[in-house]
Parts: structure tokens; C-alpha cells; sequence
């Protein structure tokens, strides 16, 4: 027989329910405190062994109405019941929780009846993501939201709210329209108004140049030209920078180069667990891609894989994602000559527009007669719903700073009702 004891029962019509526990003495335990009335068997070589015995024992054991699994408590005793009981028809597998390691444990710290009642209240195996409404409380209703952290441009933080942990949020916009210089504002100001910690993954530049572009901000200089004149900045203010915006704050992926995808994503999973960060800024998605083993479905399946994994990462960890997409050459005008942006432009999958919670483009015409001046659209906002022009944003050249203004465009001026 693949069970300890199984011979002593016989199942069929009639036949109730069966505990099957991880080892003979605790199935003897249990046994004995119910006076020998009740089916009680054992897997015969722990845990390692229960899945193949119970594939054996599979037609016996479908001859009860229910069949009790009181594994240990351990981590091997949770994974055979999961696997024990996802081979059972569903409905079936019911698991007992104990807040000893075993039966036997419980017994001899005087626990038996603890240990009885926990098998008459054994609930009903259900894979995991799976939950019961019944398990629902009011306290789980009155669970808040994530709060957003506000943003300095007011019309978009009118819209979304702000932006929040826990999300993903796709930043997008033509050719040299300044997503990567938006993104830093994005980052600078989580780390020096909210005290976010953040993680800095931008892949086409290095380390040292992310960490610049930051000084540049703090100090009010264009980024080039701090690059181009290093002394700019006197000793004093770098190292002073260093300690307010830099320092215990935020990472930098020193990526050498190699943009092998897995190695990538481990790295951005010890981010949010291994370091804490807050929120991950990502530049950008394409280039990931590439680092990609190509599929036999190409860019697009290789987009889906990622966009997919990045949400996992979000689910498991809380921490929010801040990541640059490129977008597909529209007919016609073009999105360097401000054209306006749409969610079918998001170059690669369908997926770019369905996973994140928030996507928001840059829109201006690099050759016409105020190539500094560019609006914000709000293409998704799940969490509220609002979308549209959301305010403009001037790039000042004696800065270097991507700044919100009261400015409109004169040949695209907002609705009357979205002017701030």
C-alpha cells in the first residue's frame, strides 16, 4: 500500500472524509485522540515522497467525500500540500492549519483538542491567487489607497492625483522632445520634496552622467554644459550636492555596458527589496528589449514578457516604476513637429497601453517658432479616469530645468475647462 495504514479503511459510498498527515507518529497521534474511529493514513517517506504517493493512492483516496491534508507546518510541508492537493478532483482537498510544526508537537505540549478542532476546521484547498469572498472584511473595504505624491505641474496632478507607489508609469514623446529630462525632474523632486528613495536605470548613459544630470538640476545649470566644463561647480557645492540630493537616497545601475534583460530585472528586484528604494526610473524600455534573447515571436512577444514581468515586480514589491517608451512614426505630421500623441502609437505591443496604470506624453514641435515650449497629455489614468491636455511645460536654456508654465500653445490653446 502507497499510504501507512491505508489498509485499515476502506473507502466508498458513505466514506466521509480521510486525514493524511506527513509521517506514521503523527497519523498514529491523531488516531489515537479520536479513539481509531476516523481514516487516518500517512505518506510513507515525508514530504520529498508525498506527491508520488499520493499518485499512487490516487483512486483510493478519491473514494472519500473530503481528504484532510495535516502536513507540517515547514516550508517542504506546504509545498507537498499544495502539490498533493492540486491532483485531487477541486472541492476535495481540504488543509488543516496548525500553530505547531505537527501533530505530534501539538500532542505533546497538551494540545490535542486545539489539534482536533483544527482538522474539523480545515478549509478548502484553493491554488493560490484564488479568494474566497468569505474571507473579505470590512477592514479589507476600508483599506486606503495608495497616496499619490503631489506633482509640480498642476494641471496633471489636477488629473491623476499625483503619482503613487505601486504603479507603472509610462513616460513617452518623440525623438529629443525630453523624456529623459522629465524623467529626472520626476525623480528630483520625489527625492527632495517627498524624500523618496530611487533607483536610477537609465541605459543609454552611464552612472556618472545620471548623477550629473541631477547635480545640473539641483544647481540650476544646464546639464551640457556642466559636462563640458566640470569646474563649473566649485568642489564645495559638488560635494554639498552630494550629501543633499545623492547620498543614502538614490542607486545608480552601472550597467557596463551589458543589457542582458534577466540580469537586468534581478537587478531591479534587489532595488526594491535588497535596497528599499521607493520608486525605479527606467530608460527605457526598448533598449531592455533588446538585451533580450529574441523570441521566435520577435520585439513584440519580447515587449509582452517584460511589460509583464516589470507588473509582477510592482505586485510583489509596492515599489513604483517610472519607464520611458518610444513611440511609432505617425502618418503625416510627425511627433517631432508636434504632432499629438495616442495610445496606438506606443511602439512595439498592445501591451504598452494595457499593463500601466498611468501614460504621459510630451507633445512639441522641435523646428517651429518656440521649439522650448511643450505640452503634457494624459493618455491613461486608471485610478481616476481623466485624461486630455494636462498644462504645458517650458525647457529654460540658462537652467537646464524642465519647468511647468501658465503658458498655452497660440495654436492649440487647452479647453476653456482645462486651462489652470
Amino acid at each position: 500500500m502507497p499510504l501507512y495504514g491505508q489498509h485499515l479503511w476502506r473507502p466508498g459510498p458513505g466514506a466521509k472524509q480521510v486525514v493524511v498527515t506527513e509521517g506514521a507518529i503523527a497519523a498514529i497521534t491523531i488516531s489515537q485522540l479520536w479513539d481509531h474511529k476516523w481514516p487516518v493514513v500517512s505518506v510513507p517517506n515525508g514530504a520529498q515522497g508525498a506527491l508520488p504517493a499520493f499518485k499512487e493512492a490516487i483512486e483510493w483516496l478519491e473514494g472519500f467525500e473530503k481528504v484532510i491534508l495535516c502536513f507540517d507546518m515547514d516550508k517542504p510541508g506546504r509545498l507537498a500540500t499544495q502539490q498533493c492537493a492540486e491532483i485531487l478532483t477541486p472541492g476535495k482537498a481540504f488543509v488543516a492549519e496548525l500553530p505547531l510544526k505537527d501533530a505530534n508537537a501539538m500532542l505533546k505540549e497538551g494540545r490535542g483538542k486545539e489539534l482536533l478542532d483544527s482538522l474539523w476546521q480545515a478549509r478548502p484547498y484553493r491554488p493560490d491567487g484564488m479568494v474566497e469572498g468569505a474571507d473579505i472584511t470590512v477592514d479589507a473595504l476600508l483599506e486606503q489607497g495608495a497616496i499619490g505624491f503631489k506633482l509640480k505641474y498642476p494641471r496633471l496632478q489636477e488629473l491623476t492625483r499625483g503619482i503613487r507607489k505601486g504603479e507603472l508609469t509610462l513616460i513617452t514623446a518623440g525623438t529629443g522632445i525630453g523624456k529623459s529630462t522629465w524623467v529626472r525632474e520626476l525623480g528630483y523632486d520625489l527625492r527632495m520634496e517627498h524624500n523618496q528613495r530611487i533607483g536610477n536605470v537609465f541605459l543609454e548613459e552611464n552612472y556618472r552622467k545620471t548623477a550629473q544630470g541631477y547635480t545640473a538640476i539641483h544647481n540650476n545649470v544646464p546639464l551640457g554644459e556642466l559636462r563640458a566644463n566640470p569646474k563649473l561647480l566649485s568642489r564645495e557645492v559638488l560635494e554639498k550636492t552630494l550629501r543633499d540630493v545623492i547620498h543614502g537616497h538614490m542607486y545608480f545601475y552601472d550597467h557596463f555596458g551589458s543589457l542582458e534583460s534577466g540580469a537586468l530585472l534581478s537587478k531591479l528586484k534587489y532595488c526594491a527589496v535588497g535596497l528599499g528604494v521607493d520608486f525605479i526610473l527606467l530608460d527605457h524600455i526598448s533598449i531592455v528589449v533588446s538585451g533580450m534573447e529574441a523570441s521566435k515571436e520577435g520585439e513584440r512577444r519580447d515587449i509582452d514578457v517584460l511589460m509583464t514581468r516589470l507588473r509582477s515586480l510592482i505586485e510583489q514589491t509596492g515599489v513604483g516604476i517610472v519607464a520611458v517608451v518610444h513611440l511609432k512614426q505617425p502618418d503625416g505630421t510627425a511627433h517631432e513637429e508636434g504632432a499629438e500623441v495616442s495610445l496606438n502609437e506606443l511602439r512595439g505591443s498592445g501591451t504598452l497601453k494595457q499593463i500601466p496604470d498611468a501614460i504621459w506624453a510630451l507633445e512639441r514641435n522641435q523646428q517651429g517658432d518656440d521649439p522650448c515650449l511643450a505640452a503634457i497629455r494624459d493618455l491613461k489614468n486608471r485610478e481616476w479616469g481623466d485624461t486630455g491636455l494636462a498644462g504645458c511645460v517650458r525647457y529654460f536654456k540658462n537652467t537646464g530645468r524642465l519647468l511647468p508654465t501658465d503658458e498655452q500653445f497660440a495654436d492649440q490653446p487647452f479647453k476653456k475647462e482645462e486651462t489652470y
